[in-house]
């Protein structure tokens, strides 16, 4: 056991100190995002018709694999399910909340013109192929590494860090985004979208 010296531990907490051994985190698991991504990609979630319920059991698989809660799922209807994870440092302090969606587009009348299997993730030329891997489960994969990060220092660390997991954004939100401001969910001081485009 460590003995307790103020100089030392206030700065192990500061917040370049914590930053520095997040990033650390992140850099030991490059490979992580894209293996995870890789896995959302192979579970399709096209909107229409609307099913999230495979991608959001990778997710919660991933989230028990980085020792991350149980998300809290709120679903109006049972195969549009929303994942909520909050991670609470040891202080308090700003609530930041990171969104992303886990429906795609469906592959619809473009089938022809895809070079690959839209549900089979395939990396050409160090470019991830695959329906959603950009729109959005990249950033998906992103967000569960970030909190996995976040984790890492809570327990020396100010505020909290939110993982929102939206169903049916591709079609209207109903059962996502709208459902969830209905219910009154969401608590943060700011919310950030990882949409990468549009």
């Amino acid at each position: 056991q460590r003995l307790s010296n103020p100089m030392i531990d206030a700065e192990l907490d500061s917040p370049e100190s914590l930053r520095a051994e997040a990033l650390a985190f992140l850099d030991a698991r490059a490979g992580d995002v894209v293996r995870l991504t890789e896995r959302l990609v192979a579970a399709p979630s096209p909107n229409l018709p609307g099913d999230e319920t495979a991608p959001a059991a990778v997710i919660q698989a991933a989230l028990a694999e980085y020792g991350l809660p149980a998300p809290r799922v709120l679903a109006e209807e049972p195969h549009r399910p929303n994942l909520i994870v909050r991670i609470d440092g040891a202080r308090p302090g700003r609530h930041l909340a990171l969104c992303g969606h886990l429906d795609t587009k469906p592959v619809g009348e473009a089938a022809a013109e895809w070079r690959t299997d839209p549900f089979a993730p395939t990396i050409v030329d160090g470019k991830l192929y695959g329906l959603g891997a950009t729109d959005m489960k990249g950033a998906c994969a992103a967000m569960v590494l970030a909190g996995a990060a976040f984790a890492r220092v809570a327990d020396r660390a100010p505020g909290s860090l939110t993982l929102l997991f939206t169903a049916d954004e591709e079609y209207g939100s109903r059962y996502g985004a709208e459902y969830l401001t209905r219910s009154g969910a969401v608590e943060a001081d700011a919310i950030l979208l990882g949409e990468p485009a549009g």
